[in-house]
């Protein structure tokens, strides 16, 4: 989705183009990695905008009940945003810094062996989550260097 189709769709559901939710947008059109709210906060008075908390919350909200982003979570249930109309895809996430990549993976045969084990038990799979944990290259050099020294 373009940041123009995105501000229209703002639009379209009655809300107005405040710079905040167009600073948000553009967060996430700029950054492929998932977003956390504290992050985007951050964001944002780097840009000199006071908001709260509380305000990048309900804005997160809104973007998520209109379709524009989606939540993902992580481990110890951390929420993070990213733009609801990206290709599918899954993440590492480093267990240190909290770094994230986006992946793409074929897990074909992982969903299709899932859908037929849920099926033999009456359940039907809508959805999955796949993320694979562990230190990113800078983290793993800190590491290595603390055991060499």
């Amino acid at each position: 989705m373009k940041e123009n189709d995105i501000l229209n769709l703002l639009v379209t559901k009655g809300l107005r183009l405040t710079k905040t939710r167009r600073a948000l947008v553009s967060f996430f059109l700029e950054e492929a990695p998932p977003l956390s709210a504290t992050h985007i906060l951050e964001k944002l008075r780097c840009l000199g905008r006071g908001v709260n908390k509380t305000t990048v919350y309900r804005e997160l909200e809104r973007l998520e009940k209109i379709g524009i982003v989606r939540s993902v979570w992580f481990r110890e249930r951390k929420q993070y945003y990213e733009l609801a109309h990206r290709d599918h895809h899954h993440h590492f996430v480093c267990t240190m810094c909290d770094a994230i990549t986006d992946i793409v993976i074929n897990e074909l045969n992982i969903l299709t062996k899932a859908r037929q084990l849920g099926q033999q038990i009456g359940f039907s799979v809508t959805a999955h989550m796949m993320e694979f944990y562990g230190q990113c290259a800078a983290c793993r050099k800190v590491l290595l260097y603390r055991q060499s020294v």
